[in-house]
């Protein structure tokens, strides 16, 4: 899934609440995981769209352990 909730209808045309899928996995990259606003504004984008479970993949290398956690955090809804 693209990370990007609030473009993808206007974008690609893609409607999520008309996809039957067991679930949602939506990756998600960042170099630190330091600030974690974006985090939070694309799982509420897509909390807000889709019905049904939602994973998300964070992807990174030698991130601190706290900044990654803070990150898992903010995505749990």
């Amino acid at each position: 899934m693209h990370p990007d909730p609030y473009g993808l209808y206007e974008r690609f045309g893609i409607d999520l609440s008309r996809i039957s899928v067991d679930f949602f996995l939506v990756p998600l990259y960042d170099t630190d995981y330091r600030y974690t606003y974006l985090l939070d504004s694309i799982a509420f984008g897509f909390k807000k769209i889709v019905k049904g479970p939602i994973y998300f993949e964070l992807c990174t290398c030698k991130v601190l352990p706290v900044n990654l956690i803070r990150a898992m955090l903010s995505l749990s809804l």
